[in-house]
């Protein structure tokens, strides 16, 4: 049941030249900044943005909380994934008449792997969800993110995804 799994936030992944423009419409759509990001000048943002990887938001009549990513992870040197590239693997759904791209699986699986163990694995329900994954797409699911994770060098933090997916 997705309505009732625990989720701090909505994350939206845009490429970095359009954050200017992500900001101006959270911000135009009674979104609030949870970083100070729209007091800093603009060298500073540009700046922020170098050195990080999203900015917050908390929308006021509803207070869900919003980010907006151009990166997918904090240090670009533990995974550098191009946006162009992703978007051009990614895959599209309809919500209601809206078009919402989600990475492709390959994508999805790495990063997911990746941003749990950058969390030390610390909510049983990643486990349980990558484990759900890999058991719905059939076992070459595992081939392919295990082989890019060799080739990016990032084997063992997947690999240990898959070790303690096992104890499930």
């Amino acid at each position: 049941d997705l309505a009732g799994r625990p989720a701090g936030d909505l994350d939206l992944w845009i490429p970095e030249d359009r954050v200017a423009d992500a900001h101006r419409l959270l911000i135009e759509s009674e979104h609030e900044g949870k970083t100070g990001y729209e007091r800093l000048s603009s060298f500073d943002q540009r700046r922020y943005r170098k050195h990080r990887f999203h900015i917050g938001y908390t929308h006021q009549p509803t207070l869900i909380s919003v980010e907006i990513h151009w990166r997918l992870m904090s240090t670009p040197a533990l995974w550098s994934l191009n946006f162009e590239s992703a978007f051009a693997r990614s895959e599209a759904l309809k919500f209601g008449t809206q078009e919402v791209r989600f990475p492709g699986p390959e994508d999805e699986i790495l990063f997911l792997h990746l941003h749990a163990a950058k969390h030390l694995w610390e909510r049983a329900f990643w486990l349980w969800d990558l484990k759900t994954w890999h058991e719905q797409a059939g076992p070459e699911s595992i081939a392919a993110p295990l082989e890019r994770a060799r080739r990016l060098g990032l084997e063992p933090a997947v690999e240990a995804g898959f070790q303690l997916m096992e104890e499930f």
